[in-house]
């Protein structure tokens, strides 16, 4: 049986919880303990699912773990063991190094050997395991001093030793001199599993500022000897070591160590979705690790407050992915706060080299001056330092230098075109040439294989992006001094690296840019055109509109003179202008509206001239009128991400039923005085009471006199209001002309409404029928005014998102209708992720023939693309509405 048909056997027996946390220990060890003697690897898959079993033993009350400390200084918590004649037999443990505890550590006792063989599976964190040769050795080549290690405990309690080991232990000097020479390098990452020989010298480094776990299996069966040493320092005296760690309890390591490994996931999903371009996304999964970092669920506190290298690791990303959307004053603000907290070193010296170009995008060059320059001499000083002699941290210094003096010499090109020092530009060449160097050097770096295959990845990976954007910066350079033929060289060098390392579509427009631009300035235009204008992924355009600074509204406009086109869209749905007014620069957004302008009319100058031409849809709005429709959507689509990403969602993964939609209608109300600031964007949250729309014996019109709206607690509606949100399609006359109707003239929409409800509340007789509301778009929506409907029609998904259950009017056309699916989509995103909101469906059975109420589907599948629409020009709202109802999961 496997591992799984074990825990789903065992699912079906009732036991009681402090029987079956046990049960469930005995079954993760045994697995790890057979895999690891019949040579098999146990898949990062297992060894999470083993983890939660052993992690569900540790937090429970049904065992008594205790925690110990070891020789080395890390902390212990034995979970089996089994001794024989006084020694190691079996001993199974959970080891945890801690950040706040790294002084408690024994490096006295670092390079040691094991009696019995060992095998690890490493849970969380990173570590280097090295593996010494050991050799008898005079005064003169002497590294060490072989120690013994003895507990201070008499035969009969040597059990203790075997299970707790909390009895002290003593380290003696044998005055055997040994030459210690370290042999093969394991980096240890999380999934990854290592054996450890009986007897065999080696230590584990774990960085003084990181958290480390690992399960460790001492089995003799597969090699023990009797004495197991370490050694010291040559001229060092005996020393006892204590085992117990006051205060510290197993259940809070355990903690310790699963919040560390959410921290590990959320960490690595923001970045990948970062590094996709999928800012949102990205933020999402950032935002949460940040938050593991402060806060734990059910805790006073985290248990990484004393590890703030991870806080600061995940605001390092979070202020990159602030900059590449534009949002340099947060992004300032979050680098710059973390910075004065650090010390100096590797970590450090990253965010500065972040924090340096959002200070150039903002034109503000002296401070990136400052800051690139700083990070570069840190980086050497820190390569100069005796104490840096691990291979890895080397490159990932020389990494840091290699971005740092890439910075430093584009603020001195900025500089250059603004003083026309000459001097300037040949210090920024320079600059850019030693950037490739180093680039070109870490990536052929012998020492790359003392780094793990992601590793080695990541870095050559990254090297190339670098030595891409100084041969991009070189071009420019190039292109000052008249050089255009080695312009045009080192710019499609850039580019041809991005296409061949990059998945970022952003930073492959932005090696479009400078090689179109190189073409251009070589009098190639046509060419240059293709590069500016590729279809169905991010131009050169929407990409300097993510960074904006002047720097980069010189170049949109040199795009727009030469022939760039402001309407495309990137692979996601978004315009430049759209960027633009995400970002809030509205500098950028006037360059982006002016090259708009630019081409409507040359458009309509030659729609008229052409008398045989057939006009679009567009055609028959003026240039301006085109305009305003396009920033209005801009503006509508900033408010979509800003009511989602930073109101709705947040609320959403705190919330708890009822109170959590109180809270939820509470928030939205707030956000929409600052989303609506400059215009009425999104429509406040109106309801209709159930006994008004029973006395109404029709689907009533906004304006009726029913609609309520709903404003925090302080009027129309109370605290603890149902609402059911109706999901239904007009069936009346003139639909999409003055004065429709989204019923017939039988009323039949009306009647399955009250059908519904009423089947509803027999099967939920709890629920205050006086405080059981319904929202319906024809009651809610004002249908008469052009910008009151405008926001009540894109604010419904985000009205869904505050009531309690959604009923869908279904029909053989329900589920063609893109604004119907747009509905299904939230509700499924909210019940799959949030679990308090509830969707039922009025339908017929194809069984019986007849209308039934039930529950609906969460698996649907819906894609928006195929659906209907009673106005084409909707479909891009609706498109972009898709995307953003998936950002809630």
């Amino acid at each position: 049986m496997t591992l799984r048909e074990w825990c789903h056997d065992l699912e079906k027996v009732h036991l009681d919880v402090n029987i079956r946390q046990p049960i469930n220990l005995a079954i993760a060890l045994a697995f790890l303990i057979q895999s690891g003697r019949e040579n098999i690897s146990v898949t990062p898959i297992d060894l999470d699912f083993v983890w939660t079993l052993i992690y569900g033993a540790l937090i429970s009350d049904s065992i008594q773990f205790k925690a110990n400390r070891s020789a080395l200084g890390y902390h212990s918590v034995p979970l089996w063991s089994h001794g024989k004649d006084g020694n190691i037999d079996e001993l199974f443990r959970l080891h945890v190094w801690i950040p706040d505890d790294h002084e408690k550590r024994t490096p006295i006792s670092n390079i040691h050997t094991h009696q019995a063989f060992g095998q690890g599976w490493i849970l969380t964190g990173l570590g280097t395991d090295y593996v010494h040769e050991i050799e008898s050795a005079d005064m003169s080549t002497a590294t060490h001093t072989e120690f013994n290690i003895a507990w201070n405990k008499d035969k009969s309690e040597a059990n203790d030793k075997i299970t707790q080991q909390s009895a002290p232990s003593t380290m003696t000097n044998t005055g055997s001199l040994v030459r210690a020479v370290a042999g093969s390098r394991r980096p240890h990452s999380r999934g990854m599993s290592y054996t450890v020989p009986a007897g065999k010298y080696h230590s584990l480094d774990v960085g003084p500022d990181e958290l480390h776990a690992t399960l460790f299996f001492f089995d003799s069966r597969r090699g023990f000897q009797v004495d197991a040493p370490a050694l010291g320092p040559i001229h060092g005296s005996s020393l006892i070591l204590p085992r117990t760690a006051p205060g510290v309890m197993a259940a809070q390591l355990a903690k310790t160590v699963d919040c560390l490994r959410q921290w590990e996931v959320l960490s690595a999903l923001g970045k990948l979705h970062v590094r996709n371009a999928e800012w949102e996304e990205g933020l999402r999964a950032l935002r949460k690790a940040e938050r593991l970092c402060i806060i734990l669920d059910g805790e006073s506190h985290s248990p990484l407050k004393h590890a703030p290298r991870y806080k600061w690791a995940v605001q390092g990303e979070i202020g990159h992915a602030y900059r590449m959307l534009g949002r340099n004053s947060d992004a300032i603000e979050l680098l710059d706060t973390a910075i004065k907290q650090m010390p100096p070193n590797l970590q450090r010296i990253e965010l500065m080299g972040e924090l340096s170009v959002v200070y150039r995008h903002l034109n503000r060059l002296e401070a990136s001056k400052h800051c690139s320059a700083d990070a570069y001499k840190t980086a050497k000083q820190l390569l100069s330092a005796e104490a840096t002699q691990d291979p890895g941290a080397k490159l990932k210094l020389e990494k840091e230098m290699c971005r740092a003096i890439g910075d430093w010499g584009m603020v001195n090109y900025q500089l250059y075109l603004d003083t026309r020092d000459s001097d300037l530009l040949d210090l920024a060449m320079n600059q850019m040439t030693e950037r490739i160097d180093i680039a070109r050097r870490v990536k052929a770096a012998p020492e790359l294989e003392s780094l793990n295959g992601e590793e080695q990845e990541e870095l050559r990976e990254y090297c190339s992006q670098r030595e891409a954007i100084a041969l991009a910066r070189l071009s420019l350079c190039f292109a000052e001094k008249g050089e255009l033929d080695k312009a045009v060289t080192a710019a499609r060098q850039a580019l041809d690296i991005q296409r061949n390392t990059q998945s970022d579509p952003t930073k492959i427009a932005f090696s479009r840019y400078f090689y179109g631009r190189a073409l251009l300035r070589s009098g190639r235009k046509e060419e240059a055109k293709i590069e500016f204008n590729p279809p169905n992924t991010c131009t050169p355009t929407i990409a300097l509109c993510k960074e904006s600074s002047d720097e980069h509204r010189s170049y949109i406009r040199e795009m727009i003179a030469a022939g760039a086109d402001m309407e495309l869209r990137d692979e996601q749905g978004y315009s430049a202008l759209e960027c633009a007014v995400y970002c809030g620069d509205i500098a950028t957004q006037l360059v982006i509206e002016e090259g708009l302008r630019k081409k409507f009319l040359e458009e309509t100058d030659h729609a008229q001239s052409d008398a045989t031409s057939n006009k679009s849809t567009s055609l028959l709005l003026t240039p301006e009128e085109r305009l305003d429709r396009l920033r209005y959507e801009a503006h509508v689509r900033k408010g979509y991400r800003q009511l989602v990403q930073d109101t709705l969602r947040p609320v959403l993964l705190q919330a708890q039923g009822s109170s959590g939609l109180d809270q939820l209608r509470t928030e939205y109300a707030n956000a929409l005085k600052d989303v609506n600031k400059e215009k009425l964007l999104f429509d406040s949250f109106k309801v209709v009471y159930y006994s008004d729309f029973i006395r109404a014996r029709r689907i009533p019109k906004y304006g009726d006199g029913f609609t309520k709206e709903i404003i925090s607690n302080a009027g129309g509606v109370s605290v603890g209001e149902f609402i059911i949100f109706f999901s239904y399609r007009w069936i009346g006359s003139l639909l999409g002309q003055p004065g429709a109707s989204p019923d017939d003239d039988n009323n039949t929409q009306y009647q399955r409404m009250v059908r519904a409800l009423n089947e509803f509340l027999q099967a939920r007789p709890h629920i205050d029928q006086k405080k059981l509301c319904v929202w319906i778009d024809y009651a809610c929506v004002d249908q008469s005014i052009g910008d009151l409907q405008a926001a009540g029609i894109v604010s419904l998904p985000l009205k869904l998102a505050q009531c309690s259950a959604m009923i869908s009017l279904t029909d053989d056309h329900y589920y063609e209708r893109s604004w119907c699916c747009i509905e299904v989509m939230m509700m499924q995103t909210l019940r799959r992720s949030y679990k308090f909101h509830m969707w039922f469906e009025d339908a017929h059975d194809e069984v019986s023939g007849t209308r039934v109420f039930r529950e609906a589907p969460v698996d649907l599948e819906i894609n928006m693309a195929e659906k209907k629409v009673t106005f084409e020009h909707d479909r891009p709202t609706l498109l972009f509405l898709e995307r953003q109802t998936k950002l809630l999961e």
